[in-house]
């Protein structure tokens, strides 16, 4: 974030900074794709969590649910929302917590570039994030 994102709104120029900067260190990632073609992306916690409540604002996270669908034509949408708002303007959409209002648009051009590099046919978040695999094999 300190990184890429110093105009606010964030700038074309700097989405392109962050796709450049993807580009580079993701090489890995694309040729799993590529190897794979897998159809589905599935994100966890912090900011899919925030894309699940601007696309439902009765969204709550629950392990009782632990997989909610994400639109990818309504994350498109709240992509374009996300990156054209300047920071108050995301301060004020209550779907955004306080933590993520800064972050969340660097996340969103992340996950915008890794939707580009393969043909997902659905977008999901699970209520199950790194912490709780962990926590999951420390049991075993």
């Amino acid at each position: 974030m300190d990184r890429f994102h110093h105009i606010d709104p964030i700038s074309n120029e700097e989405v392109s900074h962050i796709n450049i900067y993807l580009d580079n260190t993701l090489s890995d990632l694309q040729e799993q794709l590529d190897l794979h073609r897998p159809i589905l992306m599935i994100g966890s916690a912090g900011s899919f969590e925030t894309f699940a409540e601007l696309q439902d604002s009765e969204f709550k996270p629950s392990f009782e649910r632990p997989e909610q669908q994400i639109d990818i034509e309504r994350f498109r949408d709240i992509s374009h929302l996300i990156i054209s708002s300047t920071r108050a303007e995301r301060r004020q959409m209550v779907e955004i917590p306080d933590v993520r209002v800064d972050m969340i648009v660097v996340a969103t051009a992340m996950t915008n570039y890794i939707l580009r590099m393969c043909e997902f046919k659905s977008l999901k978040l699970s209520a199950y994030s790194l912490k709780e695999g962990l926590l999951f094999e420390m049991l075993e």
